[in-house]
């Protein structure tokens, strides 16, 4: 599965490199004293993503699907992490998703693949007034995230 999402960023860099324009973006990224700064870059627009974020006993799982701009539906669902919980509740960890909006909306998460850099940031989809909800059965949380391509 994961060797499909690479191949659908690859094809995407391919495309985007030539058919979309490239943006000024500035995000704040948390720094390892625990300050926040401003950081301009040049970026492609990618697409989106959707995080799903749930409890299983004492963990935090986070599922994620994408819909890139040459493609005309999201992925599947996939396992992105599973990692011991820093919230006893669900209801605490999206307490803490909102203030982080709410206080930081510009903060941006970096990943790379191979020697890109994927930006993703919050954005509030449309019929939303926020990028983070509860799923109807208030048993996990969604982020929603625009992705950005950096390049030089």
């Amino acid at each position: 599965m994961r060797k499909y999402f690479l191949l659908g960023i690859f094809s995407l860099i391919s495309i985007s490199l030539f058919a979309q324009q490239t943006e000024r973006i500035t995000y704040q990224e948390l720094r390892a004293n625990g300050t926040y700064r401003d950081i301009t870059v040049n970026a492609i627009f990618m697409g989106w993503a959707q995080r799903e974020f749930s409890l299983d006993g004492n963990f935090l799982v986070t599922y994620q699907c994408d819909r890139l701009t040459n493609e005309d539906k999201w992925s599947d669902w996939r396992l992105v992490e599973r990692q011991p919980s820093p919230y006893s509740t669900l209801r605490g960890y999206y307490d803490f998703l909102i203030r982080s909006y709410f206080q930081y909306p510009r903060l941006g998460i970096k990943s790379y693949y191979n020697e890109y850099e994927i930006l993703a940031m919050p954005s509030i989809p449309n019929g939303r007034s926020s990028p983070i909800w509860w799923r109807e059965d208030g048993r996990a949380i969604f982020l929603f995230q625009k992705m950005y391509l950096i390049v030089p």
